[in-house]
């Protein structure tokens, strides 16, 4: 078997390839025995010496230059060239998003459908960088823990999700310090260190989310509304958007002091020296899980690869708000607005969820005597935040993982067997 055990997709096939591929009629397709072509551990050094396979070196080619074959011949993106020159101004997206109900995500397939959003290569870092392992245009069996929508490696488990689930306690014990819901603060929290690999942060999705919704930016935005024409790396569309609509919210800066608390560690350069890292980076050290768990709606967002930490937060009692282009094992078994919330990949929708599930951040008591917030419904993320722990804690297990796995596997090697077309 062959394993990708980094977080790296490796296996870009042409939509060519997989249409004739998957047409095949089934008394057509090759019958030949599999057996004989066998090899064992000491008879290939590597993978790339096992199979005769043509592969792209690492760091070769950009991502998307290699990832966009994918796409079918007559869609957008197949032959945009803009996302091969990693210094060219982002192409911000306009209007709604594609395939969206009034902005939100209803179908989180389409919702990273890089063929027919061509703004996601633009603004999601990853397509900007080189290749972090070797890839193939050639269609073969790769195993790995994630991938994205363009490649064809085979989803398994990832090996940190297996032996995370295996140990008596989550990280820092922070899941046995779970507050109650109710107990919560009511905030939007994210905070995350830098993408080792950002190398240019025009295009950089992390700092285009912590941008967003800091207040600092967003207040200096409102006062020099022309930072976005000199290259300021920022949901415009949806700043402009709500801000359009916002009237009970004239001050858009405090409002997000109320209900955002996002940090970007570990910057490019020193503050002193470049007037960017001065504006997103803040402090050295971000805050721990545990730390984070005291709030009601956790941000999940992308780094080199879909967040570790995801598992964390759906375990947690807190309801998880995820944006991501990436697939795993697990996605066809989510629901989304039941288990988690979706945010789109470009952050459009990020003021209107905060909108909707933590109002104005204002708190009175109401007439029960409670604690409530004008405009916020936060039932619904409770809610949500109770749906997405119980399905973690009976899907996420390791016992669950290796069902998974197991089942993946006797379904490949019934593949791989000779008498394939009659078992099964």
């Amino acid at each position: 078997m062959a394993m990708s055990t980094l977080d790296s997709s490796r296996v870009f096939a042409r939509w060519e390839d997989v249409h004739v591929a998957v047409n095949i009629p089934h008394y057509a397709r090759p019958t030949k025995k599999l057996s004989r072509h066998y090899i064992n551990d000491t008879q290939a050094a590597s993978l790339e010496a096992s199979v005769a396979v043509a592969w792209t070196p690492a760091d070769e080619e950009l991502l998307w230059d290699m990832a966009q074959v994918g796409c079918p011949p007559d869609s957008p993106a197949r032959n945009d060239s803009r996302a091969s020159n990693p210094s060219s101004p982002h192409d911000a997206p306009n209007g709604l998003p594609y395939s969206s109900f009034r902005g939100y995500v209803q179908n989180v397939t389409s919702a990273k459908d890089l063929c027919h959003r061509l703004s996601l290569h633009e603004i999601h870092g990853v397509f900007k960088d080189s290749l972090y392992l070797s890839a193939t245009h050639q269609l073969m069996p790769i195993f790995g823990g994630i991938k994205l929508p363009l490649s064809n490696d085979i989803l398994i488990p990832s090996a940190a999700h297996i032996a995370a689930s295996l140990e008596s306690d989550t990280p820092l014990n922070a899941m046995q310090k779970n507050k109650p819901f109710e107990d919560k603060s009511s905030v939007m929290v994210w905070h995350g260190v830098r993408r080792e690999r950002n190398v240019n942060s025009t295009h950089d999705h992390q700092e285009r989310f912590v941008a967003t919704l800091d207040t600092a930016t967003v207040r200096e935005l409102e006062m020099r509304p022309e930072m976005i024409d000199n290259g300021l790396n920022l949901a415009y569309t949806a700043y402009k958007q709500y801000r359009d609509m916002a009237t009970d919210r004239a001050d858009i800066a405090t409002w997000l002091g109320h209900v955002a608390s996002v940090e970007l560690t570990d910057p490019p350069c020193i503050a002193s020296e470049c007037e960017h890292g001065h504006r997103i980076y803040k402090s050295t050290h971000h805050a721990t899980m545990e730390q984070q768990l005291k709030y009601k709606l956790l941000a999940d967002i992308d780094g080199e690869s879909p967040s570790s930490r995801f598992h964390d937060i759906l375990r947690s009692t807190s309801a998880p708000v995820k944006a991501t282009i990436f697939n795993e094992w697990h996605d066809s078994r989510l629901i989304p607005w039941l288990h988690y919330i979706p945010m789109d990949p470009s952050f459009i929708d990020v003021y209107g969820i905060l909108d909707y599930f933590l109002g104005n951040g204002k708190v009175f008591r109401a007439e029960d005597g409670k604690r409530a917030i004008y405009g916020a419904h936060e039932e619904a993320a409770h809610k949500i935040a109770v749906e997405g722990k119980k399905w973690a804690d009976k899907v996420l297990r390791a016992e669950d993982m290796q069902v998974y796995t197991l089942r993946l596997l006797l379904e490949y090697a019934r593949l791989y067997n000779d008498n394939r077309t009659r078992s099964g």
